[in-house]
């Protein structure tokens, strides 16, 4: 990464315990993905030693992950389509899903809709034949972000509503109602966001 961020503990904090300043959460989250950086570097200079195509694969498609989050989009690009070549000469279906996804989500932070929309659609097919639950529903929820940003509420709220069912059949399989709570908890934007959309499209209409 060009810059390092600060310390958390060096953070600005409002007074009184108040929740931080955006600024304040954006300079934590840098300095998180930069540390994260760090760390997936240093895993990389085990690859010539211990070379194992998943690991690299792996690796390359979270730093590809980092850089994207970073605003490094032509570091990110990079990574991302190092991950894809390994994964035509290492099959693997689970990696080869989350990293098309990965990589649609890089394309919306970047603006590019239409290789965001061809990499989320591309992760989906494969998700869907294995059932790789958790990453049907992300791709389906980027596929929305996508319709959104197309001015396509219909459409978005379609992707939204198969994005729920996928996260509700993950739910559904947990064993225990915390688990099934905490899931619903952690994924409540999901929930929030086609709500708030259909209540768009409800005030639309004549």
């Amino acid at each position: 990464p060009s810059a390092m961020a600060p310390p958390y503990s060096t953070m600005v904090r409002s007074k009184r315990g108040a929740p931080p300043s955006s600024a304040a959460r954006r300079r934590s989250s840098r300095y998180a993905y930069c540390a994260a950086w760090k760390v997936l570097m240093a895993a990389m200079e085990l690859i010539p030693a211990v070379h194992h195509d998943p690991f690299e694969i792996r690796l390359r498609t979270l730093l590809g992950e980092v850089h994207s989050r970073l605003g490094e989009a032509a570091l990110a690009a990079s990574e991302f389509e190092k991950a894809l070549l390994l994964v035509g000469r290492a099959p693997s279906v689970w990696l080869e899903a989350d990293l098309r996804e990965r990589m649609g989500r890089h394309f919306l932070r970047t603006g590019d809709l239409g290789r965001a929309a061809q990499a989320l659609e591309s992760g989906l097919a494969i998700a869907e034949r294995a059932s790789l639950l958790k990453q049907v529903q992300r791709a389906r929820e980027g596929l929305a972000e996508v319709a959104r940003r197309r001015n396509q509420p219909e459409q978005a709220v379609v992707w939204l509503k198969q994005a729920v069912e996928a996260l509700e059949s993950v739910r559904m399989g947990a064993p225990g109602p915390e688990l099934r709570a905490g899931l619903m908890r952690k994924n409540w934007a999901v929930y929030e966001e086609l709500i708030d959309l259909l209540g768009e499209l409800h005030r639309r209409r004549p």
